[in-house]
């Protein structure tokens, strides 16, 4: 309560929930009383000298500071960005078709990468470690296939864990094969890498989110084909505010290759930022920090990030930041907005007149910790989410839970 850009000075000034503090006034009284002794014997006095002159400091040069972001390739030309789809389903549980069968459905609709989602309760290990082992042999520079499957708790939370080679031990699960709460899984290193964890139906969700620990992705959408079933859009902006910063992911639940295709023109869809497919799996899983990824079902993020966003207001040079969002759609755009997190309202808000692309860079200052994700619409309704952005002042900042 004694932090004055999180909790508004309620200890020291203003108070907190209708009562009133005097935390300020507490302490200079304890200290005049603490000091009466030593003014009576004629100690103290001290005067304290004029401070040194200095110079004002010179203006930034942005171009020498460090980007936090996407931004084209250093040989030049535009960054790469790799659609994908998260939720399939294969004859691995009770879904149709094969990866191989999958892996052409979803190169032939333009997509770059296919995570699957095999439903925990209708798989075993062996068919499982037959899924992985095709999706090994079905991922080549150009396309990424990854095994995943998708665990319900006994809460009633739906999570989906890929990039993982094995499912989860019998020990941690009930007979209906759910996962045991607090015995939850976490998928960490595994032979196939970093493992990562999302979580589906987020609106849906019959707890708050932030009790949970160790997921890497939050798919804000959950669409079974071409349906949206869950719009997980109020909480996700409620946990960037408290500093989740997940990357924002979709979910689609396929059953077949024919619905891969039917459901890719007209869903929310996870986009990667990076040389090839292979960047997803690094983003997902916060190992790559900022996350390069996106969801959008038309318009594109061409430039996000910060330019000094890690600074101390203190440090010559070091209180201010730049904001930097560039967009575009062959269709053009209606609206570019940066979102707030900490407040949940507009920080800047964009009329694009249909034009089919926009660039903003935006000057504010380190005077409090910045929590800001880009919302793009196209004049044809449909949106790209971003990734949250968010400054760092050391010590004079409000850490996450996990931090």
């Amino acid at each position: 309560f004694g932090h004055p850009l999180v909790y508004n000075d309620a200890l020291m000034l203003n108070g907190y929930g209708g009562r009133p503090s005097d935390g300020h006034r507490l302490l200079l009284n304890a200290y005049r009383w603490l000091a009466e002794p030593a003014t009576k014997a004629g100690l103290g006095g001290y005067t304290a000298p004029e401070p040194p002159k200095r110079d004002w400091v010179s203006p930034k040069d942005w171009q020498k500071q460090k980007f936090r972001g996407w931004d084209a390739p250093p040989g030049g030309g535009e960054p790469e960005h790799y659609r994908g789809l998260i939720g399939a389903r294969t004859v691995a549980s009770n879904g149709e078709g094969t990866v191989a069968e999958y892996v052409a459905a979803a190169r032939a609709a333009g997509l770059s990468f296919i995570v699957f989602a095999e439903d925990l309760a209708h798989t075993d290990a062996a068919r499982y470690a037959g899924l992985v082992a095709e999706c090994a042999v079905h991922s080549t520079n150009g396309f990424l296939a990854v095994p995943g499957y998708l665990a319900r708790d006994t809460q009633g939370v739906e999570h989906f864990f890929f990039n993982t080679d094995s499912l989860p031990l019998a020990d941690n699960l009930t007979p209906d094969r759910r996962v045991r709460v607090p015995n939850r899984i976490t998928v960490d290193r595994n032979p196939l890498g970093y493992g990562a964890e999302g979580i589906a139906r987020l609106g849906a969700m019959p707890l708050d989110p932030w009790y949970l620990l160790s997921f890497s992705c939050i798919a804000l959408y959950t669409y079974e084909g071409a349906r949206l079933v869950d719009d997980g859009y109020d909480r996700y902006l409620g946990l960037q505010g408290r500093m989740h910063h997940h990357p924002p992911v979709s979910f689609t639940v396929v059953k077949r290759p024919d619905e891969l295709v039917e459901a890719v023109p007209r869903v929310h869809l996870p986009v990667i930022v990076g040389p090839s497919p292979r960047a997803f799996v690094p983003a997902a899983t916060r190992k790559a920090a900022p996350p390069n990824l996106y969801i959008s079902n038309g318009p594109r993020i061409d430039r996000w990030g910060l330019v000094n966003g890690p600074s101390m207001v203190f440090r010559p040079g070091g209180q201010r930041f730049r904001v930097e969002l560039h967009a575009s759609s062959p269709t053009g755009l209606r609206e570019v907005k940066i979102v707030n997190a900490l407040t949940g309202k507009a920080y800047r808000r964009f009329d694009a007149g249909g034009a089919k692309t926009f660039r903003c860079s935006i000057d504010e200052s380190h005077k409090t910790q910045w929590y800001l994700f880009p919302v793009v619409t196209d004049v044809e309704g449909g949106t790209a989410i971003g990734p949250t952005r968010y400054t760092l002042q050391n010590g004079n900042r409000m850490f996450a839970y996990d931090d």
